[in-house]
């Protein structure tokens, strides 16, 4: 890893770094920034709609994008304007981004025992139950491209589809984790906490440790990239671009 200095502003931490699928965000409450590529320079924004968000509560469902921060704060970006449009769910309301996860084919919202699946017709967040597992959030559920996982400490679950159940899996060479932690560069899938760092050998389901050039710890969670690199933002002190 290289250190590196963003121009306009480096007070960053990846997990609040967003994209609406061609520019790269950066919201931390009032901190709103869009990063200029061609001068690797942070410049800053002001939104129409919503001032004050956070990256880490932005997601998609494909075709929108949403800023989802409890019951007052629900918003739906109009592309076309620029300007981020309140909106009502039906059926349940006190959503966060961080706690939506996908399984490939359908929408879910797990924040503890708040599990619902969202019905795409009807825009209606509809409670369920799962099987195996009824507890969990859903910042701990990760995939290997194929497969579904739960990741939180010393439990770990795969998700089978067929039956819609959580079943209890032990990985080899390492065995807590937390699946927020776990980042992609588009082909491995890497666990960073700290010190501890594995790579996932998918043949063998085995993860195995390795060593990055950087002499101190780091968490998979702030690990981002603009498409081309990845960088590793955590704060004023500790920004580092991935030399591979």
């Amino acid at each position: 890893m290289t250190s590196i200095s963003w121009n306009g502003f480096d007070d960053i931490n990846g997990e609040n770094i967003w994209t609406d699928g061609e520019n790269i965000y950066y919201s931390e409450r009032d901190e709103q920034y869009k990063l200029n590529k061609e001068t690797n320079t942070w410049e800053e924004i002001s939104w129409s709609g919503n001032l004050f968000f956070n990256g880490c509560d932005i997601w998609t469902d494909g075709n929108d994008i949403y800023s989802l921060e409890g019951t007052s704060d629900q918003y739906k970006l109009n592309k076309d304007t620029n300007i981020w449009e309140k909106i009502t769910w039906n059926g349940f309301g006190n959503i966060y981004g961080r706690y939506i996860w996908t399984d490939g084919e359908n929408i879910y919202y797990s924040n503890d025992d708040n599990q619902y699946k969202l019905n795409k017709e009807t825009n209606t967040w509809e409670s369920m139950t799962w099987n195996g597992l009824t507890n969990f959030y859903g910042s701990s559920i990760w995939t290997d491209g194929e497969n579904i996982y739960r990741s939180s400490g010393e439990i770990q679950y795969k998700l089978n589809k067929e039956t819609n159940t959580w079943e209890e899996m032990t990985w080899n060479g390492l065995t807590n984790f937390y699946g927020s932690y776990i980042w992609i560069d588009g082909n491995d899938i890497y666990y960073s906490s700290g010190l501890d760092h594995y790579i996932l050998n998918k043949e063998t389901n085995i993860w195995h440790k390795i060593t990055w050039n950087y002499d101190s710890g780091f968490s998979g969670r702030y690990v981002w990239t603009d498409g081309e690199n990845f960088y590793v933002s955590v704060g004023y002190s500790s920004q580092y671009r991935l030399e591979k």
